[in-house]
């Protein structure tokens, strides 16, 4: 299948180039058994990204229109001194044990001090003890106290490393990174002006992948399936005659299961590559359904 798609394009590209008709071998004239044509298109991107922010603040970076943007790069950055503050603070606060090893000081003197009153009382006469039970009973709950500072102190250093993830994660907030790679094509707010939470701040297109949206008479329609090959054709400004169609191929990507009141068309779209980045939006495609002969496409 691959190669007879290498094959078909091959000879839509000469069929572009020659001027007169282009005839085909018997051994490639069998690969396409008929077309069907596709009416209205219109070229669309589809990887078209507008970023906003999760937060209100003010712009600190954005790129310039006609920049060309990676991959999980920053797109967007809003002013984040003082939440660059608070997470180092927090993180300040989440990595000292300091309070642990206080508590746990304390904890071994109490411990220390009661087990001290109750040696004394073992060698001392009972019936004259050195400590009253009322003073064993308190220097008891001092130790059991203490303990339960240790467990505190521990558990003041876990609320302190939440807190440092959440102040982590609230830096993320002031920062949108790209999800794919593209060109900008819109920069709706400059540095140093202020944004709302979700408003339109850069808008990123990826040429690589184009969109053809058309419609199928209704008729014909049966005779399509999802998966089979097009042929994109449109006409390149300022060409010659000879090369004023230049063909791109694709695969159908989706045949809508709806038919339109008034026209009695259904809409489909396929997807081709853009490499060279000829195919605009507002060009006028023609595109056409490739049905192979002996069956349909996989």
């Amino acid at each position: 299948m691959h190669t007879r798609n290498l094959l078909l394009t091959y000879v839509l590209s000469l069929s572009c180039v020659l001027s007169s008709p282009l005839v085909l071998p018997d051994t490639l004239r069998v690969l396409v058994a008929e077309e069907v044509p596709v009416k209205d298109c219109r070229l669309s991107f589809v990887n078209r990204t507008t970023y906003s922010t999760q937060r209100p603040g003010v712009v600190a970076y954005v790129p310039r229109e006609g920049a060309n943007i990676e991959a999980t790069k920053v797109v967007v950055k809003l002013q984040d001194e003082v939440a660059d503050a608070n997470l180092k603070l927090a993180e300040a606060r989440a990595e000292t044990d300091i309070e642990i090893q206080s508590a746990q000081k304390s904890a071994l003197a109490a411990a220390a001090e009661y087990d001290a009153a109750v040696e004394a009382n073992r060698i001392s006469s009972a019936s004259n003890p050195v400590y009253p039970s009322t003073h064993m009973t308190r220097l008891r709950l001092d130790a059991e106290a203490a303990q339960l500072q240790v467990e505190k102190a521990r558990h003041e250093q876990h609320l302190n490393q939440l807190a440092a993830e959440q102040a982590r994660a609230e830096l993320g907030t002031y920062h949108v990174f790209a999800k794919d790679k593209g060109l900008v094509t819109r920069v709706f707010k400059r540095i140093g002006e202020g944004v709302q939470q979700g408003e339109s701040i850069v808008q990123v297109v990826n040429t690589e992948t184009m969109r053809i949206e058309g419609f199928v008479d209704v008729e014909a329609v049966e005779k399509v399936r999802v998966g089979m090959p097009v042929r994109v054709t449109f006409q390149v400004p300022g060409s010659d005659a000879m090369k004023a169609s230049k063909p791109y191929t694709g695969e159908l990507g989706f045949v809508d299961v709806s038919v339109q009141n008034l026209s009695r068309n259904v809409r489909v779209w396929a997807e081709v590559s853009n490499p060279d980045g000829l195919l605009r939006e507002g060009l006028d495609p023609t595109m056409a359904i490739l049905i192979e002969a002996g069956g349909q496409s996989q």
